[in-house]
């Protein structure tokens, strides 16, 4: 029973610890931590004791991490938050310490209610925090950041998520699930709307002497020219910043000045919320599936 404690208190712990150094200590969380958290984690399953629970907290964080570096791989994602989410679901495969209300989804990995939750945490809090932020830094010129292209997608977004929701009506969500639905299809709406004026407050423009590795490059505020033109001389170039490509960048376009990503959102926020209510409500999607169904 001990044991089961310490798996809630560990995992509530870690997410915590990642989010303060994602926070405050401008997104750099040291590395011996995110690893220590890993093998942390790798002796909270063996010690289940159980091979078939071994072998199924092994797969899927095998699985994480596999799907996960490709996801790095391409500036989505951060490498620590990979192992944070590999961390947690080594710790507790399933969620089996709370009876919750919704376990729909109960005899699925629990990392599985924490992606989901988490996902929807964060599509909540970018236009909360990135509106109010690019506005006050563009001012003026924030409206004029959005064009015609950009509203005919808001909308399509709109329309094509309130399709879905009108099924999902007629099969009948829950209340819950009601207001979480409408709450991100409105904030889908609003980000794909302003995309353009919240990438803008996230980036500042650095030459590559300042770049560091695994910084993230805001490809999509660049011109198809100027990006066809650096792949010429240098190929590799894409939104991830390693080592190696930041040193043909200073050998081959040290004057460039490309757009970083030095604002961005500390995702272990996000995971952090996404963890406790994965532990204490439920994954959120057990909310939006129609009552009917």
């Amino acid at each position: 029973m001990e044991l089961v404690y310490l798996r809630l208190g560990s995992i509530i712990a870690i997410a915590l610890i990642y989010m303060i150094f994602d926070v405050f200590n401008k997104r750099n969380i040291p590395t011996v931590f995110v690893y220590a958290t890993l093998a942390y984690g790798i002796a909270m399953t063996i010690l289940y004791l159980d091979t078939y629970t071994i072998l199924f907290s092994a797969g899927v964080a095998i699985a994480i991490l596999a799907v996960g570096y490709v996801v790095y791989k391409i500036g989505q994602l951060g490498a620590a938050d990979i192992i944070e989410i590999a961390a947690i679901s080594l710790i507790l495969p399933i969620q089996n310490i709370i009876q919750l209300q919704a376990q729909l989804f109960q005899s699925m990995p629990f990392v599985l209610s924490v992606v989901i939750d988490s996902g929807i945490v964060a599509l909540v809090m970018v236009p909360f925090y990135y509106i109010p932020r690019s506005y006050s830094i563009l001012g003026r010129d924030f409206l004029s950041k959005v064009d015609r292209r950009d509203i005919r997608r808001s909308l399509t977004a709109f329309a094509a998520y309130s399709v879905f929701f009108l099924f999902l009506i007629y099969y009948g969500i829950s209340t819950v699930g009601f207001l979480i639905m409408v709450i991100a299809i409105v904030c889908v709406a609003v980000i794909t709307l302003f995309e353009r004026p919240m990438t803008l407050s996230m980036i500042s423009y650095q030459k590559p002497d300042k770049i560091d590795q695994e910084d993230i490059i805001a490809v999509n505020l660049m011109s198809k020219k100027t990006v066809s033109e650096i792949r010429k001389r240098v190929p590799e170039f894409g939104r991830l910043m390693t080592k190696e490509l930041i040193g043909d960048l200073r050998r081959k376009e040290p004057d460039i000045r490309l757009p970083v990503y030095r604002n961005a959102i500390p995702f272990a926020l996000p995971i952090f919320v996404g963890v406790i209510l994965a532990l204490f409500v439920g994954n959120l999607l057990a909310f939006i599936v129609p009552l009917g169904m």
